[in-house]
């Protein structure tokens, strides 16, 4: 990572750098903190006494780091910082792999080796589309579906989050579709729709309703749906 580019918000590799990274002599902790007098990592490895584990300044930089050798997955940490004011705080890691769930609020540290994506082939292969309009579709998913079995937190995992995206995923998709038969109006051109096994979309409720009202647009705007 570049730092000049990191100060001045132009630093998108920054979670390469900054954070708990595995290594061979242990885990490396860096974090930027430039009003900071003195930092320690505590953690699970010192038994929360950072006595032993001061983090070293890179010259005047702001950027503290160490390595801890007895640190491992899994376990939490945070980084005690001492204010010039004599002021000690205990704190999250901005940009840690993981964390607890509240009301903790303990960093944890990830082997990100863990996981391996296998969509290797197509990344390389696909179009960077940067001369292309995008959507992009957020949704906060802790206030957006709740987890009524979980009392304690309330939260799905994202495994289990994501069965329940199949309804949004082919109202997106129909939305895309739409998109593309108002543009072909506009220049004259029709849109034909294939669409397998329709019967599926008509099994829930609120697909079922956007389905047949999708039908009934692309008749009107030029599209031939079968």
């Amino acid at each position: 990572m570049n730092l000049h580019e990191f100060y001045i918000g132009k630093a998108f590799d920054a979670y390469e750098y900054f954070g708990a990274h595995l290594t061979k002599n242990g885990v490396l902790f860096r974090v930027y903190a430039p009003n900071a007098e003195k930092i320690e990592v505590i953690g699970e490895f010192n038994d929360w006494d950072g006595t032993e584990d001061e983090m070293i300044q890179d010259a005047q930089s702001g950027v503290f780091e160490c390595v801890q050798k007895d640190a491992k997955p899994g376990m939490m940490y945070k980084y005690r910082i001492y204010q010039p004011d004599g002021i000690v705080m205990d704190r999250f890691d901005p940009y840690s792999f993981g964390s607890q769930v509240r009301p903790d609020t303990a960093s944890v540290i990830v082997d990100l080796e863990d996981y391996h994506f296998s969509d290797e082939a197509w990344m390389k292969k696909r179009s960077k589309n940067y001369d292309l309009p995008v959507n992009i579709y957020e949704v906060h998913a802790g206030s957006w579906r709740k987890n009524e079995a979980d009392e304690e937190n309330g939260w799905y995992h994202y495994q289990e989050l994501g069965k329940q995206l199949n309804k949004i995923g082919m109202l997106v998709v129909q939305d895309q579709i739409w998109n593309r038969v108002t543009i072909n109006r506009a220049l004259h051109k029709s849109t034909r729709y294939y669409m397998d096994e329709f019967h599926l979309l008509l099994k829930e409720e609120q697909t079922a309703a956007y389905s047949v009202e999708i039908f009934k647009r692309f008749r009107k705007w030029g599209g031939i749906p079968t």
